[in-house]
């Protein structure tokens, strides 16, 4: 009996792992790709892109490689700063480095598609969500 709930067990732990690994899979084949930032909502109140570039001057865009780097661009596709990206291990948030400083944020992954990427960012000025559409190529 002990036998077959030790094998009952391990059946589901590895199926477990595999599940967990194809999820991994899958949001990194969704967040790889480039995204402009469509909306923004600070402190209850939602920005619409209009409103997001018009205080911002410019359109940067987010691109995520599969090879764990994370670049952002200007319109034209100049790389204005790279940084590292990963998932963190249940795959619930993403977690960006910074290249220049090495300090690290943690965004909650609130949806990811492979057309739209929304994250939520706590920090000491309360909540920010970021809401992303892919780039069309």
């Amino acid at each position: 009996m002990k036998n077959i709930l030790l094998i009952t067990f391990s059946y589901f732990l590895l199926v477990g792992v595999a599940f967990s690994q194809n999820n991994i899979n899958k949001l990194k084949e969704n967040i790889s790709r480039k995204w402009v930032l469509n909306k923004i909502k600070l402190e209850k109140t939602l920005y619409d892109s209009e409103v997001v570039q018009s205080r911002a001057g410019v359109k940067n865009i987010l691109e995520f490689a599969a090879s764990g780097k994370c670049y952002v661009r200007d319109s034209k596709g100049k790389k204005l700063q790279e940084n590292a990206w990963a998932f963190s291990e249940d795959g619930s948030r993403l977690i960006i480095q910074s290249s220049e400083d090495g300090e690290s944020q943690a965004y909650l992954i609130l949806k990811l598609t492979a057309k739209e990427l929304a994250l939520e960012l706590e920090d000491k000025n309360g909540n920010q969500i970021f809401v992303y559409a892919a780039v069309k190529e």
